[in-house]
């Protein structure tokens, strides 16, 4: 059976729009792909604590301690030595021999509130939009074949593609990226 010449003409123009959608395709495919580059500044705020402390070396001339008797008979003696955050108090206990010893701090370590800010940059890289001209043959579970044209974007990991027969059916698809890099 031979073709009239309104599928000829069809044929014609798909076969056209096939070339031309090759020709852009592998161009696009041999080419570097163009990357955009995404900066997200992050910024948070953090409350802390902290002491000041300086370390000193403190050699403190102990006064005569006083000597207290307590109703066991114990000689009870008491010093103490006043530093610049607190005071060291050194209590010991006597009978002859020595009973008890004790040395006390009583520091106030002075704190100071800050807040921190701490900023980051998060930076994400993805390729400019590709559009890609797509060409096929549609068949339906009857039988009937028709050629196929149509458009195809790819954006970061997703591919929206729409396309129609000379059936005048109409399709849209849209794909997810199922491998990661």
């Amino acid at each position: 059976m031979p073709f009239k010449l309104p599928q000829i003409l069809t044929i014609i123009i798909l076969s056209v729009a096939l070339i031309i959608s090759l020709t852009f395709n592998v161009k696009q495919a041999l080419k570097k792909p163009e990357t955009i580059i995404d900066t997200t500044y992050i910024t948070s705020v953090v409350n802390r604590v902290d002491t000041v402390y300086r370390y000193k070396y403190l050699k403190a001339n102990l006064a005569v301690p006083e000597a207290k008797k307590d109703t066991a008979g114990n000689n009870t003696y008491h010093s103490n030595v006043s530093t610049e955050y607190g005071v060291v108090s050194l209590d010991t206990k006597v009978r002859g021999e020595l009973i008890a010893n004790q040395i006390v701090f009583d520091f106030k370590i002075p704190e100071i509130h800050f807040q921190e800010i701490i900023e980051r940059d998060r930076i994400i890289e993805y390729s400019k939009p590709r559009l890609y001209a797509t060409f096929g043959i549609n068949t339906d579970w009857k039988g009937n074949t028709a050629p196929e044209i149509g458009l195809m974007v790819t954006r970061k990991k997703l591919a929206l593609a729409y396309s129609f027969d000379t059936n005048n059916r109409h399709s849209i698809r849209l794909g997810f990226n199922i491998f990661k890099k």
